[in-house]
C-alpha cells in the first residue's frame, strides 16, 4: 500500500533506504524560490512503515542561521545491527548572536549517529567548512575524509584532497587529491571494504577511469581491480546493509558489472 506521497510542489522522493526493520529513510527533492532565484534543495525524511511518525533528519532551519540550507545531508552508514540508528554527513549552518544560550558556532560539514526514530543527534566529527563529503567502513567507522580549497575570494578551485584513518585511529594521513580535468594521477575514492582494509577508489589508465584498491595500512599499496579500454569504469556495486563492495559497474551499449570472486580477490565474469 502508498504509505508516502511527494506532490511535486515542490517535493518528490528520490529514494528510500531501511534504517531499522520498520523504519525507512527517504530522500525529499525539490525547487523552490530564494531570493526571486529558482535553487534545487534536499531533505532526509524517516517515517515508519506505514507513514507515520515522521522525522526530518537534518538540522534544524532557524531565523538566526547564517545562510540557506540547500543539503541537509547524506547517510553514509546504515549500521547494520544497530536498529534504527545511522551515521549522516549533516550541513550545518551557523547563527547570529542573540543572546541564545543555544545559538549555534559550528558551520560545514560533519558527522552525527542519528536516532531516525527521535532525531536526536550525537556528534561523532565536528563540522568545518572545507569539508565536502566522509566515507564510513560499514562498520560505523569514518574512514575517508574529502576537502576541498578556495581561492582568495571564495572560489572554488576544484582540486579536492583526500584523507583516510588507520583501524583504531583519530588521526587523517593524506590518501591523495582530485583536480578536475586536469590530473592524471587524481583519484577518487568510492567505498572501503573494512575486510581487505582498503580503499574503491577511481584512477586514470590509459585516459579512461580505472578502479583500484589501497591499502589503508599506512603503505597505501596500490593494485588494480578492473579497467576497460572501451569505456570508463563508473562505479562500484555493493551488497547488503554494510555495503559491501562486490563488484565495478560500467556501460557499454548497456550497463554491465564486472563481479569479484572473494575467495581470492580475482575477478571473475557473470
Amino acid at each position: 500500500k502508498q504509505i508516502a506521497r511527494g506532490d511535486g510542489k515542490p517535493m518528490r522522493i528520490n529514494d528510500c533506504n531501511w534504517s531499522g526493520t520498520n523504519r525507512i529513510v527517504c530522500r525529499l527533492y525539490g525547487i523552490a524560490p530564494v531570493q526571486a532565484t529558482l535553487l534545487p534543495f534536499t531533505r532526509l525524511l524517516a517515517m515508519d512503515d506505514d507513514g507515520g511518525n515522521q522525522v526530518l533528519l537534518g538540522q534544524r532551519n532557524s531565523f538566526e542561521q547564517l545562510g540557506v540550507r540547500l543539503f541537509d545531508g547524506d547517510i553514509i552508514d546504515l549500521l547494520n545491527g544497530v536498529d534504527g540508528n545511522v551515521l549522516m554527513a549533516r550541513s550545518s549552518l551557523a547563527e547570529t548572536a542573540t543572546g541564545a544560550l543555544a545559538s549555534r558556532a559550528d558551520e560545514g560539514m560533519g558527522v552525527d549517529l542519528v536516532d531516525t526514530r527521535t532525531g536526536k543527534a550525537t556528534p561523532v566529527e565536528k563540522p568545518a567548512r572545507n569539508i565536502q563529503s566522509y566515507v564510513s567502513d560499514g562498520l560505523g567507522n569514518v574512514r575517508l575524509m574529502v576537502t576541498s580549497s578556495a581561492n582568495d575570494e571564495g572560489t572554488m578551485r576544484g582540486v579536492f584532497t583526500h584523507f583516510y584513518r588507520k583501524v583504531g585511529e583519530r588521526d587523517w594521513q593524506k590518501l591523495g587529491t582530485y583536480v578536475m580535468d586536469e590530473d592524471e594521477e587524481s583519484i577518487n575514492p568510492l567505498a572501503v571494504d573494512p575486510i581487505i582494509d582498503a580503499a574503491y577508489v577511481l584512477k586514470k589508465l590509459d585516459g579512461r577511469d580505472a578502479l583500484y584498491r589501497v591499502a589503508l595500512d599506512g603503505s597505501l599499496k596500490t593494485e588494480l581491480v578492473f579497467a576497460s579500454k572501451e569505456v570508463d569504469v563508473a562505479g562500484v556495486v555493493t551488497v547488503g546493509r554494510g555495503g559491501r563492495v562486490i563488484g565495478a559497474s560500467f556501460s557499454t551499449d548497456r550497463p554491465q558489472v564486472e563481479y569479484f570472486s572473494f575467495a581470492d580477490l580475482q575477478l571473475i565474469r557473470r
